[in-house]
């Protein structure tokens, strides 16, 4: 996968010799299906007890991850659909400025929702596909075992609830850079570290059809926003 990948970036930076290419990642995953379980603790000689109350309550996160710098941005989303993978894409180019003077090579997995002809990628981004199934190649997965302790030993009341907790670890991922670096940043990266990666607060706001899917961008620390997308 490290020759894979060295060798993209290499073709992609030929044809644009005058464009800075960065080497990010993405991935998504559903959060909050049942409790994730951990120790706690219980004076001696009793049964250690976590109240936890299974039920279909869940959403989606989704992250783009640079493992070189951990700059990264994030979004808790109610689904997955071509139409919001195609707003987040769009989001992720503008907020990363792709284009003619800088590409993107991103990484990720073989999902319908990365792969369908119907996804809609913009100028500057070019998607490089894992084999399948390989989610211990994929470095943006490795962030999810600390989102989900937004879970750890209880259950949400709700899916608002769940969202909000999904929110807030999110925003302890961006605001702990060296735990993201450290997490992401295989030593098989190609791309090898530089200077830290810090976010600027921003606003994002998707709009358009009926609005059933929802996708609330956290990536503002402070100012998150929910945003409606077809």
């Amino acid at each position: 996968m490290e020759q894979k990948l060295s060798a993209s970036v290499a073709e992609i930076q030929a044809a644009h010799p005058q464009a800075k290419v960065e080497l990010w990642s993405q991935d998504e995953a559903r959060l909050g299906v049942f409790a994730s379980l951990r120790r706690v603790w219980a004076p001696g000689g009793k049964r250690a007890i976590a109240l936890v109350q299974p039920r279909p309550i869940w959403a989606y996160g989704s992250a783009f991850v640079h493992p070189a710098s951990a700059g990264s941005h994030r979004w808790v989303w109610s689904g997955v659909t071509i139409a919001m993978m195609t707003a987040m894409l769009a989001s992720f180019a503008t907020r990363t400025a792709a284009g003619a003077s800088k590409r993107i090579v991103l990484v990720v997995d073989q999902a319908g929702w990365h792969t369908s002809p119907k996804l809609l990628v913009r100028e500057g981004v070019h998607s490089v596909y894992l084999p399948s199934p390989t989610p211990e190649l994929q470095p943006t997965a490795r962030l999810w075992p600390y989102v989900r302790e937004a879970v750890a030993n209880d259950t949400p009341a709700d899916r608002a609830d769940l969202q909000q907790r999904l929110e807030r670890r999110c925003v302890w991922l961006a605001n702990n850079p060296h735990v993201m670096h450290a997490a992401t940043h295989f030593h098989c990266w190609p791309e090898r570290s530089c200077t830290p990666f810090y976010q600027t607060p921003y606003k994002d706001t998707f709009k358009g059809g009926d609005g059933t899917d929802t996708a609330t961008d956290v990536n503002a620390g402070e100012g998150d926003t929910t945003s409606s997308i077809p």
